[in-house]
């Protein structure tokens, strides 16, 4: 059993006002979507494309985890849109689609659904990260996407992802934290 998940403790809501913050500047930096989360042009990112790309690089950025049979476990990964509500099904369906062989992507309308509020430090559930996504600014060649990396009270950070079309529907070109 993970450290932190045998850690009891009470709920702090010190930080909450900070990442609070955070997720407004992820609202007031990106652009508007126009609803469609698809682009008939393949050389343009699309909302499904964006949300893989962004998943495949928050992935790429750690070690694999092993269990104790030596198998790797993939990694826990919560989406949830700065401004609430709930992201496209068909959306969400591509993206679980894509990503099944790296990553277990869970979809939350809050991201405070992804949050065992229950231990100290408040992390993420399932030993996840929580990818708290702006608003998608329209298909284009490349896109600038807000995001924040939420893994626990003590470790989050808000950073402008730069998304670019490519022959395999869309990469991370750089992510830097604001």
């Amino acid at each position: 059993m993970p450290y932190r998940c045998s850690v009891g403790g009470t709920r702090s809501a010190a930080r909450w006002p900070t990442l609070a913050l955070a997720v407004g500047i992820v609202v007031a930096s990106t652009g508007c979507d126009d609803g469609s989360g698809t682009s008939t042009d393949t050389s343009e990112v699309a909302a499904s494309g964006a949300f893989i790309a962004v998943i495949d690089w928050e992935v790429s950025e750690y070690e694999p985890m092993v269990n104790d049979d030596g198998d790797v476990e993939l990694p826990v990964v919560y989406v949830a849109p700065a401004g609430g509500g709930t992201i496209d099904v068909g959306i969400q369906a591509a993206v679980v689609e894509a990503t099944v062989e790296t990553a277990i992507v869970r979809f939350a309308d809050e991201a405070g659904e992804a949050l065992d509020t229950d231990i100290e430090g408040e992390p993420v559930k399932d030993d996840g990260v929580l990818l708290i996504v702006g608003d998608m600014p329209d298909s284009s060649r490349t896109i600038e996407l807000g995001v924040v990396r939420y893994r626990s009270i003590d470790d989050d950070s808000t950073l402008t992802i730069e998304i670019t079309a490519s022959a395999d529907g869309a990469e991370v070109v750089s992510a830097l934290k604001n």
